[in-house]
């Protein structure tokens, strides 16, 4: 469990705790005596409890908390092993991930698949957590790609660090050269796309 994803693992555990016992938050808040707020906020992993604190919400389940450690990056090679048990179908349809789908509204001039993304379609047994896309400096598949992400999601906007804010076009904003699409909204993952004057395609 890395440091970024230890307050939603946390929030997701305590949530399925509290479901397996099937019991309302409610009911657990009056339990364990932590306001139904705070629960709701931990469970979303909007609020980070102290471990006291866990350990009372746990104990209102019957329940208590076991720590341990594992090496550096054992959670990556698990995710890895996973991936690698689905075939590609399974993987891409798991995460919901549709790169032909895209490609396909963007059309020709021809674009890219980069990352993980591209390393799945490939075979690697990665996992996928958004699609990375190459884009031609071409006015109409920008102004595709623009009415594709207006519609699927909304753009980062590094002066505000939050998505909603940014230019739907990627030749706009001061983060021009890069654009990251939150369109978990629509089912999507986060899609982060890159113009470039010219794609080459190798023929070996």
């Amino acid at each position: 469990m890395t440091a970024g994803t230890d307050v939603g693992q946390l929030g997701r555990l305590l949530r399925d705790a509290r479901e397996a016992a099937g019991i309302s938050q409610q009911e657990l808040a009056r339990r364990c005596g932590v306001c139904q707020g705070s629960l709701s906020g931990y469970e979303r992993g909007t609020r980070v409890p102290r471990l006291e604190q866990v350990g009372r919400i746990l104990a209102g389940l019957g329940r208590q908390l076991r720590l341990e450690t594992e090496p550096l990056w054992a959670d990556v090679d698990r995710a890895i092993d996973a991936a690698a048990a689905l075939s590609l179908d399974e993987r891409l349809g798991q995460l919901r991930v549709r790169p032909l789908e895209l490609l396909a509204a963007i059309g020709d001039p021809p674009c890219v698949m980069a990352g993980l993304c591209a390393a799945a379609l490939l075979g690697a047994p990665v996992p996928v957590a958004a699609m990375d896309l190459v884009l031609p400096t071409d006015d109409e598949v920008l102004e595709r790609f623009t009415r594709w992400a207006t519609r699927r999601g909304r753009r980062w906007s590094d002066r505000w660090r939050q998505y909603g804010f940014g230019p739907p076009d990627p030749r706009e904003g001061s983060d021009a050269l890069g654009y990251d699409c939150d369109c978990r909204r629509c089912g999507w993952p986060t899609t982060r796309s890159r113009p470039v004057s010219s794609i080459g395609c190798g023929s070996d």
